[in-house]
């Protein structure tokens, strides 16, 4: 169990991205992550992270909402440097989604919501080529955030899995942070079935 308070220090060369950042960890509620307007002041006890520019505004906050969510609250399982940089390796651009239900039906709600949202992005030629899945809120067991793999990998999106539970949180939510490309071949994805865990 990791107990969490990684400290960043998120910087960008580019003007309009350093205003997105400073916003971001302005209204960002669980510290950890703070902006510096120069590589030299980050301090030694930091995570140093630089945020480039992209096309769409969307993707820049995502990117910089991924950040911040790792290392930041406890967690069985969390995200490092290098697989952080595949994420981004893996999209030309990248959204981020929240999924808040009852706790019983967060693996139906993050099923329909991938789902419906490959279909979107299969008109548009596109596809979720790899997912960060933060677990977060109230702290939940292995088993439970097993299966909320387990959901993500029937569709065949790579995942990467996070955790960012807080004590003082009473429900658990979802948050996927969405690497998305071209499509490379069209299949249709309309006939793809639930997985029958979901069930029983």
């Amino acid at each position: 169990m990791n107990l969490g308070g990684l400290k960043k220090a998120i910087y960008s060369t580019t003007p309009s991205v350093m205003a997105l950042v400073v916003k971001s960890t302005q209204e960002w509620p669980h510290g950890f992550s703070r902006y510096v307007t120069n590589p030299e002041d980050v301090a030694d006890d930091e995570w140093f992270v630089e945020i480039e520019n992209h096309s769409e505004i969307q993707s820049v906050m995502s990117v910089i909402d991924a950040y911040m969510h790792i290392g930041t609250g406890i967690s069985c399982v969390d995200i490092d440097d290098q697989e952080i940089k595949y994420w981004l390796s893996c999209g030309s651009s990248y959204h981020t989604m929240p999924i808040k239900a009852p706790q019983k039906e967060l693996p139906y709600e993050l099923w329909k919501t991938l789902l419906d949202y490959q279909q979107v992005l299969e008109h548009e030629r596109k596809k979720i080529k790899c997912i960060i899945l933060t677990v977060m809120g109230k702290v939940v067991p292995l088993d439970e955030i097993s299966f909320y793999s387990a959901i993500v990998s029937h569709l065949n999106i790579d995942l990467l899995l996070n955790n960012c539970f807080f004590e003082y949180e009473d429900t658990t939510y979802l948050r996927l942070h969405m690497a998305i490309d071209d499509i490379e071949n069209r299949n249709s994805l309309t006939d793809v079935g639930g997985p029958a865990f979901l069930y029983k």
